[in-house]
């Protein structure tokens, strides 16, 4: 054998070589997805969740509140002073809409 052809035949072989690795890898990979195919991995977004969520101004004062009141959604949004100055609910499966004056007595409501 030459070595010209000498040296060919060891560049087949390291070729071989990784075809082989290759092939186990990718093998593996596709077991892999499979698996999670099968096992109902998925890519979902994380779901948050809370009693209630407050809004808070820069000062510290709460400014809003998102939660469940008696089973029912409601957001209620409070002035600078606290007060609450807008309600909106979901009751009975229809919507409600309040807003309240400075003395904190409904002054518009729907329906």
């Amino acid at each position: 054998m030459t070595p010209d052809m000498h040296a060919v035949v060891e560049r087949l072989e390291c070729l071989e070589r990784e075809n082989r690795r290759l092939k186990v890898v990718g093998l593996v990979l596709a077991a892999a997805m499979g698996l999670a195919v099968l096992t109902g991995v998925t890519t979902k977004e994380p779901v948050i969740g809370a009693e209630a969520f407050t809004l808070v101004g820069n000062q510290g004062q709460l400014r809003g509140i998102f939660a469940l009141v008696n089973q029912e959604p409601t957001l209620a949004l409070f002035d600078s002073t606290g007060k609450v100055r807008a309600g909106l609910s979901i009751a009975e499966n229809a919507p409600r809409l309040i807003l309240y004056g400075e003395n904190g007595d409904p002054i518009w409501s729907a329906p």
